[in-house]
């Protein structure tokens, strides 16, 4: 074998790890985005601020794109976040700053590029007068958080964009 084709072979052999391994260097991310958080079924019921992402996205050769950092809503931090960027959900576990213990804080709904987020919000239910300790999320009465948004109309629009594969019906 000449000198040439071994030289060929070897550049193939070494560009294809090097390739992969350029490919799953985390990425950083800053975005604020306008956000809109909305009651389903009470149109009265609208908060607007600022949403922040600050992290990293890695993708990954045969699995979605991760997202490892900290989304702030207002002046709110869900930290120690760690996620796939999934079209059908992922939960959000988020650090309690008090406790500092993690918590089911929602379920979120993004795209690839995480420049569109929607967040299905888990609250606890109260049942008797009683609290209870699980939460949970109902598609009539939950409560929403969207970005990028200036009215809620233009939030649920979003949300039903991003997850209409998994609702029953459109959110209203």
């Amino acid at each position: 074998m000449s000198k040439l084709k071994r030289a060929f072979i070897y550049l193939i052999i070494l560009a294809i790890p090097s390739t992969g391994l350029l490919y799953t260097i985390p990425r950083s991310i800053e975005r604020e985005l306008p956000a809109v958080e909305y009651r389903l079924g009470r149109p009265e019921e609208m908060t607007s601020y600022q949403l922040r992402i600050e992290g990293v996205i890695q993708r990954r050769l045969f699995d979605h794109k991760r997202f490892r950092g900290t989304i702030w809503l207002n002046d709110r931090a869900l930290t120690d976040l760690d996620f796939l960027l999934r079209e059908s959900g992922e939960l959000l576990m988020a650090r309690d700053p008090e406790s500092g213990q993690r918590d089911q804080f929602g379920a979120i709904y993004v795209d690839e590029s995480m420049s569109r987020v929607t967040i299905a919000v888990l609250e606890p239910v109260r049942m008797f007068g009683i609290e209870s300790s699980e939460k949970f999320w109902n598609q009539e009465t939950g409560k929403m958080i969207s970005a990028p948004a200036d009215s809620r109309k233009d939030a649920l629009r979003l949300s039903n964009e991003i997850m209409e594969d998994i609702l029953e019906k459109p959110l209203e």
